[in-house]
């Protein structure tokens, strides 16, 4: 967690949720989509035909690519749901799909490092 660090400071809400800027551009975008997700929900496998969006996958955390994850719109709605009464939209994402969603995003961490 970033929030004591004085370049973050004022970029979280008191509950530790990250307000600061986005740190992707439109090549993040497209990297995101296309390679990370496969242009499918990751919580649900849905393909591109409805509405998706990219989702904060850790609160606590920046938009950037390997915090963000691929959700159709009846996903974002359940994993804010689930943020309210669970206190974390994760807790309610079925054990073995999200183990695969942060070994992705732990993937795309990786490959951030080497280039």
């Amino acid at each position: 967690n970033t929030s004591n660090d004085p370049e973050f400071r004022g970029q979280y809400t008191p509950d530790g949720t990250y307000i600061g800027p986005v740190q992707i551009d439109a090549d993040d975008v497209e990297y995101i989509m296309a390679e990370l997700w496969r242009n499918k929900c990751a919580v649900t496998g849905v393909g591109l035909g409805t509405v998706m969006s990219l989702v904060r996958w850790d609160r606590t955390r920046p938009a950037a690519p390997d915090n963000l994850v691929l959700m159709c719109s009846k996903a974002v709605v359940k994993f804010d749901q689930d943020w309210e009464e669970l206190g974390d939209g994760r807790n309610g994402v079925e054990e073995e799909r999200r183990r695969k969603i942060e070994g992705r995003l732990k993937m795309c961490a990786l490959e951030a490092e080497i280039f």
